[in-house]
């Protein structure tokens, strides 16, 4: 059977495994890590958007302030073939407001494409909101329109350092190697089940059964040169 590559999530996160997955991104909410689960970092931030856009706000500031703070270690081509996914337009112009207002990062100038109408509120946003406090710089270029009253809340305190980050969570580490690709996703999940087979790399990250298939060999001409075994044929 030939392969079929899955450039997105069948299901968003939601609920608890929603939360599991933003603990593991290092984003500082009230609850307890327990899930030893890998959580790509781009499902965890569409899914979170989902939660804010439908009425869980703060979950919006949580996730733009984490992209602020870590914005290069974001696989912006895994971004956008998420976000193009979506049928709520709010989501969509959500992301196309993240991508201009982190543009400084050219990656980032295609997310601002994965929306194209109006010119829309944010949510939770009033008429009012706007006339008492005016518009929050961070976006005032983008197609959302944010009140500048911290409804979208841009706070370093709200995620970890990235020296942390790369202590928690392999993608992180991985990414800050190799920089932010699917080659880099698929070292961490091979790294932490080195019995992974190929496709289910590829599966798993979203990425090309090519890619998987050649970080496993290179996992396995590394393994021959410090005589390690462990990493036997996957493929």
């Amino acid at each position: 059977m030939s392969f079929k590559r899955e450039k997105c999530l069948k299901e968003f996160l939601k609920g608890e495994e929603l939360t599991q997955g933003l603990l593991s991104l290092g984003v500082r909410i009230d609850s307890k890590f327990t899930n030893k689960k890998l959580f790509l970092p781009e499902d965890v931030l569409v899914s979170a958007s989902i939660e804010g856009v439908e009425g869980k706000y703060r979950t919006l500031s949580l996730v733009a302030s984490w992209c602020f703070y870590h914005f290069q270690k974001i696989n912006v081509t895994c971004l956008i073939n998420q976000v193009s996914k979506i049928e709520n337009p709010v989501v969509r112009a959500f992301w196309s407001a993240m991508g201009t207002a982190l543009s400084k990062d050219r990656r980032f100038k295609k997310l601002e494409k994965v929306y194209s109408g109006p010119r829309i509120n944010c949510p939770g946003a009033e008429g009012f909101h706007f006339k008492k406090y005016g518009e929050d710089q961070n976006f005032i270029n983008s197609v959302l329109k944010v009140p500048a009253n911290g409804l979208i809340r841009i706070r370093e305190k709200d995620t970890v350092s990235p020296s942390e980050l790369c202590k928690i969570n392999p993608f992180y580490k991985w990414r800050t190697i190799i920089g932010p690709s699917y080659r880099a996703d698929m070292w961490a999940l091979a790294e932490n089940n080195k019995n992974t087979k190929a496709s289910e790399l590829a599966r798993k990250s979203h990425g090309s059964f090519a890619t998987a298939y050649a970080v496993l060999q290179d996992q396995r001409y590394l393994a021959a040169a410090n005589g390690n075994s462990a990493y036997r044929s996957r493929c």
